[in-house]
């Protein structure tokens, strides 16, 4: 069952990563950053998935009971929990593409290795066959979010400005260096001098 709902989405899914890998490694190139092919993909993956989607979740039991049988209720009900993890997995598996664009295949490694630890933990802790997918639904959708955020993190420009209570951290993460600047009441004013002066910081 998994099978037949995963070979139209890995079609797709692999048709798009090759127009994202395309766009976003020349963006990289020309900018140094690529987070507009991100967003752009990123609706693409969206708008295509969402309907079919929330459709598959209702009425895809009654779709495999149509197709093969009464006897097949429980894999309707399988493929109904494992609805969620295929839709963000068709959202992640391109996107995390972006871990070879700024070659982070080592964090990814470590990632893949936790995942594995937990799925070899739930087959040992559960004896049941509904409580392991809808487990192993939580594990796999928990690793596409964490792949969609990544990704995106990874995808922003090399320049990070985020405000942290009263100061506001600029960090170069090709440098692994950080400023700190105290100006939260005139975050607006002194900000876009910080951020002007930044590079000249920098360079020195």
């Amino acid at each position: 069952v998994q099978r037949l709902f995963q070979a139209p989405i890995t079609l797709l899914s692999g048709s798009i990563l090759e127009v994202f890998k395309s766009e976003a490694v020349k963006e990289y190139t020309n900018t140094g950053y690529f987070s507009n092919a991100y967003k752009k993909t990123f609706k693409i993956l969206l708008l295509s998935s969402i309907l079919p989607s929330i459709l598959l979740y209702f009425f895809v039991e009654d779709l495999i009971v149509l197709i093969f049988g009464i006897q097949w209720i429980q894999a309707g009900t399988i493929a109904q929990i494992l609805t969620l993890p295929l839709f963000l997995r068709f959202l992640g598996n391109p996107l995390s593409y972006a871990v070879y664009i700024r070659d982070k295949q080592r964090q990814n490694m470590f990632f893949v290795t936790f995942i594995f630890i937990c799925t070899i933990t739930i087959f040992l802790q559960f004896d049941s066959p509904i409580l392991i997918v809808k487990y192993l639904s939580y594990l796999y959708s928990a690793q596409y979010i964490t792949y969609i955020i990544f990704s995106y993190y990874l995808s922003l420009n090399k320049w990070e400005y985020r405000l942290w209570g009263n100061l506001i951290i600029i960090k170069n993460k090709f440098l692994r260096k950080k400023i700190l600047f105290i100006s939260f009441l005139d975050f607006k004013e002194k900000s876009i001098q910080v951020i002007k002066k930044t590079p000249e910081i920098y360079s020195r």
